[in-house]
């Protein structure tokens, strides 16, 4: 073998030995992996409880926009129709959310139907025209100011007998969290207040 060949062999040779070195410590090791695992399961579990108040507070959220979106839709029908239409809520739902509760006249919780009320009895009979039915988000409470499982509104769309009051938003566990009340005037005007226990007076 010549001078040359042997330099040439010898160049070659260095240069795979390279690439296999650069090639064996490429990556990361067991021991680094678990470490990124155990990091990032630190994080998440510092994160969880903040996402879950976030979806919380939507939720309240949400149930508030729904209830205030059925009053006005209840009284914009009574204004359509001349009156006898009625916003009741379910006791008896078709699908059960979590928490549903509805043991008194003030729960709210299972949600509500809008309805025709034709002999003006507040309840949904079988020749009452159903003009929407609305659900709670699960794990929210939802309550009424006054003993009321209905509320009806005439042709003026006003609610008939109703002064002041208001509906109760919360979530239901952990340790309560976001409070919204949706309010409602003598006149009719809402207004949605959050972190109040109730609404005020003449507001």
């Amino acid at each position: 073998m010549t001078i040359g060949a042997m330099q040439s062999y010898r160049r070659l040779f260095s240069t795979s030995a390279a690439s296999v070195r650069c090639t064996r410590y490429a990556g990361f090791t067991a021991i680094e992996l678990l470490v990124v695992m155990a990091i990032a399961a630190i994080l998440v579990s510092l994160a969880l409880p903040s996402f879950r108040d976030v979806v919380s507070r939507y939720r309240v959220q949400l149930a508030t926009e729904q209830m205030t979106s059925a009053i006005y839709f209840a009284r914009s029908e009574a204004i359509r129709r001349g009156g006898n239409v009625t916003l009741v809520k379910r006791a008896t739902p078709t699908s059960t959310p979590a928490g549903c509760d509805a043991p008194t006249m003030q729960e709210w919780s299972c949600g509500w139907v809008v309805f025709v009320d034709a002999n003006g009895n507040g309840n949904v009979d079988s020749g009452d025209l159903e003009l929407q039915t609305a659900g709670i988000p699960n794990n929210i409470s939802v309550t009424l100011s006054r003993n009321m499982a209905s509320l009806t509104f005439d042709r003026w769309g006003r609610a008939a007998g109703a002064s002041t009051f208001g509906f109760h938003f919360q979530r239901l566990s952990p340790n309560g969290g976001t409070e919204k009340q949706l309010c409602m005037s003598i006149a009719g005007r809402l207004r949605t207040l959050t972190d109040v226990p109730s609404c005020p007076a003449g507001f």
